[in-house]
């Protein structure tokens, strides 16, 4: 996995790891790296003390011994009792085959977010790694998996009911990826219980705030959305608590898109042409003058081309109009305005 937090920030509030590096596995696979360093160098000094001893020589010996010991290390098994070599971007899961785990008796033992602690299994990260003799390997993780989470792919929305009871539709997605330090608890769950409780509380934090907002206003505040929906789990430089017990990374968190239900969407357009209609017609029947009633028909076709209708296909025929010369007039100018108009954008 790549790091894309700043695991050094400060605590900011609960829910907060200051640092995974300070995760009680990485601390356990520093201590056992180092003692087995440690040991197999006191053996080293050992075999070149032995080995100065019998030939009385102090460099002879010094090689004598580190040779001794070397095909000792490299030609039996004790490499591999002491040793594990991981390669990059991949940590292994080891197995401790003499530690029993306990599940507490009591569920004060139990914390919220956290479950149980396995001490029989711990995560060993990439490179040459310190292992003990009786610990075999469980699993192997790789750091750069990438699990897609969201409707983003999927084509179907999710729908939200406003608080003026509206339905809208949010298009979302986050990047789930494995969380150093913390894999013992990826490794405890199925993909698919992961992929399920990560989307249920993203999914349940965008039908909240949602549901706390006016249609008419999320629009305006879709930035507020997209904020909210980044600090779900803390924000990208904390690490949630629910994020260690899951030992995921909840990376890049996204909100896509928003649209209106259809119908509602076709509602308000209407609502918004017959607001401007009205605001037309009460425009032409002012152009004639108090006492003149114009003819329909006129009202009409300027009602359309001042609202965007195309003025073609409208046939205005002799005596409709009552040879008003004043209705010709106001449909003239109606049409030559609207002309203006589209040639001004």
């Amino acid at each position: 996995m790549k790091e894309t937090r700043d695991m050094e920030t400060e605590k900011s509030g609960v829910g907060v790891e200051e640092n995974t590096t300070d995760s009680e596995d990485i601390l356990r696979d520093i201590r056992i790296t180092t003692v087995m360093i440690v040991a197999h160098l006191v053996i080293t000094a050992l075999f070149c003390w032995l080995a100065v001893t019998i030939i009385d020589h102090t460099l002879t010996g010094v090689i004598v011994g580190i040779i001794a010991w070397s095909l000792i290390l490299f030609k039996t098994p004790v490499w591999d009792w002491c040793f594990i070599n991981t390669k990059a971007n991949w940590v292994v899961i080891m197995a401790n085959q003499t530690t029993y785990d306990v599940v507490p008796s009591k569920l004060a033992d139990r914390t919220d977010v956290e479950s149980f602690p396995l001490r029989s299994m711990r995560e060993v990260g990439p490179g040459i790694r310190g292992k003990l003799p009786w610990e075999v390997r469980s699993a192997e993780l790789n750091l750069e998996s990438e699990i897609v989470i969201g409707n983003k792919s999927s084509g179907s929305p999710l729908k939200c009911v406003t608080g003026n009871e509206i339905e809208v539709f949010v298009v979302w997605q986050v990047i789930l990826t494995p969380l150093r330090g913390y894999l013992v608890n990826f490794i405890r769950q199925d993909e698919t219980a992961v992929k399920a409780y990560f989307s249920g509380q993203f999914e349940q934090a965008i039908l909240t705030w949602v549901k706390g907002q006016d249609e008419g206003g999320i629009a305006g505040k879709l930035s507020d959305l997209r904020l909210a929906f980044e600090h779900v789990f803390g924000g990208p430089n904390e690490v949630h608590p629910q994020e260690r017990k899951n030992g995921t990374f909840t990376g890049d968190p996204q909100i896509n898109s928003y649209a209106r239900n259809a119908e509602f969407q076709q509602a308000a357009q209407a609502g918004q042409v017959a607001q401007r209609l009205q605001v037309v017609v009460q425009t032409v029947n002012a152009a004639f003058g108090e006492g003149v009633k114009p003819d329909p028909n006129v009202v009409l076709a300027a009602a359309a081309g001042l609202t965007g209708k195309p003025l073609e296909g409208v046939l205005i025929i002799p005596g409709l109009t009552g040879k008003d010369p004043k209705s010709i007039a106001a449909l003239a100018m109606a049409a030559q305005n609207k002309q203006t108009q589209n040639k001004g954008k």
